[in-house]
């Protein structure tokens, strides 16, 4: 009965998120239709738009991702698809990490070949207005409603654990530093500072390369089987810790070693253990397996194994 509350919570979890993330992917085409008819020759718009085009990446992945990694494991995938989410966050990361390098050395090239930009005038119902106005309001009214879904799809990827849908919250909550940036930009340009373009636009580029530096290490990490980060990406998953303290509590345990990996929001692994006595051993495993599965819903998977000895690979103090 637990484990079906459980079940149905995560299911009811995962289906808020999904329209997090839809209503994420609507709002940024909007904008990027918008700001494409807007942006004119202005770099730090140009950055705020493929900073908009970017996130549909990890937007889509986890769109993705969620499908495939909810399908049951085959003959030739045996420990089914979790790893869609990995490899969707390696994915995202990567390409924050590119166009980041790439915006930061296109802006730095055009302050300093001084390359100066011009925003023009448009008639509006008769009148002339200067065209800043209309990229200050284009980029303005996003920032609301970026923050507001942001924040919301932040508290749901705290929950369901998984990093590539927290990566991009917490990026999108912090968009507003990309709308000061390119504001300030264009009212340089309407004030005559030449540089101030080139300036918001490295903001911006500062900003997605930041983001793109440490999704991709988090992300690597996790492809290459690190001890499992939350979702923070900040510090190990206490449940490890937890699992630790609970299989070494065990009265029948010697000694144990206590290997996870994170396959998306799903934690699997092994358990080495050196038991005290040889009596009622399989029971006593089989036993403990059972407590650690049923422990948390993030655990899908675990191997006890009884040994006389740890790996010599394996440094046990580390």
């Amino acid at each position: 009965m637990g484990e079906e509350k459980t079940e149905r919570k995560e299911l009811e979890l995962m289906k808020k998120a999904r329209f997090v993330v839809w209503l994420t992917i609507g709002y940024l085409i909007l904008d990027i239709i918008i700001l494409y008819f807007t942006m004119q020759s202005s770099q730090a718009m140009k950055a705020a738009w493929i900073e908009d085009l970017l996130y549909l990446i990890p937007s889509i992945s986890f769109l993705i991702a969620s499908k495939i990694a909810t399908k049951p494991a085959s003959k030739n995938f045996r420990f089914g698809y979790d790893r869609a989410y990995t490899i969707g966050f390696l994915l995202s990361s990567f390409a924050l990490f590119t166009i980041g390098v790439y915006l930061l050395i296109e802006s730095l090239l055009k302050l300093v070949n001084h390359e100066v930009v011009t925003i023009g005038t448009t008639s509006i119902f008769g009148e002339t207005i200067w065209f800043g106005w209309l990229m200050i309001l284009a980029i303005g009214y996003s920032i609301v409603p970026v923050f507001l879904i942001g924040k919301e799809k932040l508290k749901i990827s705290k929950k369901v654990n998984i990093q590539i849908l927290y990566v991009d919250a917490k990026g999108q909550k912090a968009d507003w530093l990309t709308s000061v940036a390119t504001i300030f930009g264009i009212v340089g340009i309407g004030f005559g500072l030449w540089w101030a373009d080139a300036v918001a636009a490295i903001v911006i580029a500062l900003d997605i390369l930041s983001d793109g530096v440490k999704s991709l290490k988090a992300a690597t990490s996790e492809a290459m089987d690190r001890t499992p980060l939350n979702a923070f990406l900040q510090k190990e998953e206490p449940l490890v810790k937890k699992i630790e303290e609970l299989v070494q509590n065990e009265d029948w345990v010697k000694d144990s070693l206590v290997r996870f990996r994170r396959s998306g929001n799903k934690v699997t692994g092994e358990i080495l253990v050196m038991s005290q006595t040889e009596e009622n051993l399989q029971e006593n495993i089989h036993e403990l397996k059972e407590k650690i599965t049923n422990f948390n819903w993030q655990i899908t998977e675990v191997v006890v194994s009884p040994v006389k000895e740890f790996p010599e690979i394996f440094d046990k103090k580390i």
